[in-house]
């Protein structure tokens, strides 16, 4: 066997060593260079390097954890990691073979979905060539969601077919770095047809990354890909369609599941109403007694917008018992918020801040029941949900009627009538056995 059929590792092996210590080392931050660039550095390490300069908060000591900087070859993939004390110049480092495979094997295993949606314009080409385009609704044209897809993904260059459209934007900064694709498509949501961007972002954007990252889409769709997109007829069984990516500023909105899963899965846990859970703000909750305090609901009215009022009763301004499974989703989407760089009072907000339309949520949960083909159902169904499994699990109907915000534990008793009565049912079958 020759040589180029083995294995070959760069390395630098150690003679007669009494011991291996390894340290644990955190990767703050990844940069690829030329190979000259990564040439010059293995061979003089202890001369200032501007890389490492650059990138002196990225690297520290503390808790027992060396946090590091590793710079690695892009086109040999051998690289160096790097942990400087604060000095322009390599200090404490290790020389890591194959460092580059090992970095995008982690990063592709660690990779979040991010979505941003926003409407279509979609015309049909008119029979006779004198006539104007025929414009067609969202609504209508979805069900051409799968030919528009196909020809987009026909339509795809082959040097996008790794990155998408990031395969352009070559600006090798923190946003180049992070969002390791992204991809145009088209999706039916709540019986109406959107256009979306999808990308693999790994890490978390901040919100200056976020909003650089959105308007570098919504300048390929509107003068890049999208505007040579929507001059090509795309053929459906109706007759040839041009479809356009609308890409104003107030229309862009993100899509993805952040922060709707965690609120979905609060509603089940405490029975809240949609506006309730939207409403709700970090002085509501207490970690320590574990209680959410319901005074505020948020509401959404064409014209006005998102807007903050009074619960649905009096009595809907309670106080909510908690697990310890809700106090963590709580933790996390604070920690969530942290990580964004989000400022707000609200728990549950869009990436920048602004409170949450209620009526996005119903959107997402519409969108969530069909895509994994179950029962159609509602929020609200949550909710009920929630005081079934407490009135199976015998809790006092008192105690359901003043957990859901229910005037009177009748109320409670006619809408849970059929709940009650299986409850009984069960009972008598089972003093029939006993007896």
């Amino acid at each position: 066997m020759s040589m180029n059929e083995k294995l070959i590792i760069n390395t630098n092996l150690l003679r007669k060593e009494p011991e291996f210590k390894t340290y644990t080392c955190v990767v703050e931050k990844a940069v690829p260079v030329p190979t000259e660039e990564f040439e010059r550095l293995k061979h003089a390490p202890m001369c200032n390097n501007h890389l490492i300069s650059e990138n002196l908060n990225s690297m520290w000591y503390g808790n027992g954890v060396h946090h590091c900087l590793l710079i690695y070859d892009k086109q040999q993939g051998d690289g160096l990691l790097i942990e400087s004390e604060g000095a322009p110049y390599v200090r404490y480092a290790q020389f890591i073979p194959n460092a580059k495979l090992l970095y995008e094997n982690h990063m592709q295993n660690h990779l979040q979905e991010l979505k941003f949606c926003c409407p279509l314009e979609i015309n049909r080409e008119p029979e006779c060539w004198n006539d104007e385009y025929e414009e067609i609704s969202s609504y209508e044209v979805s069900v051409y969601e799968s030919e528009i897809n196909r020809f987009i993904e026909d339509f795809t260059m082959p040097e996008e077919k790794g990155r998408g459209l990031m395969n352009w934007y070559d600006k090798g900064n923190s946003v180049d770095e992070k969002v390791r694709s992204a991809f145009m498509s088209v999706e039916g949501r709540d019986g109406e047809l959107v256009g979306v961007i999808t990308a693999k972002i790994y890490g978390q954007l901040t919100e200056e990354e976020l909003e650089e990252f959105r308007l570098y889409c919504e300048g390929q769709l509107s003068d890049g890909v999208g505007q040579s997109l929507e001059q090509r007829p795309i053929k459906t069984p109706d007759g040839d369609i041009y479809v356009s990516f609308w890409s104003s500023d107030e229309s862009w909105s993100e899509c993805g599941k952040y922060p709707y899963t965690e609120l979905l899965t609060l509603i089940l846990f405490t029975g809240m109403r949609r506006g309730e859970a939207c409403g709700l703000e970090w002085e509501d909750i207490n970690l320590e007694q574990g209680s959410i305090t319901v005074r505020r609901s948020s509401y959404y009215l064409p014209g006005l917008g998102t807007y903050t009022d009074t619960p649905k009763t009096k009595f809907s301004k309670r106080i909510i018992a908690i697990n310890d499974k809700v106090i963590n989703i709580l933790l996390s989407v604070r920690r969530r918020q942290l990580e964004l760089g989000i400022v707000s009072k609200r728990v549950f907000t869009y990436r920048n801040g602004k409170p949450l339309n209620p009526s996005s949520v119903t959107k997402y949960f519409h969108n969530f029941i069909e895509e994994h083909d179950l029962p159609s159902c509602c929020v609200h169904t949550l909710r009920h949900t929630n005081a079934s499994l407490l009135i199976a699990a015998k809790t006092p109907i008192t105690t359901v009627a003043g957990r859901l915000g229910h005037s009177t534990p009748e109320i409670t008793l006619r809408l849970y009538a059929h709940q009650m009565s299986e409850e009984n049912k069960k009972a008598a079958e089972a003093i029939e056995k006993m007896l």
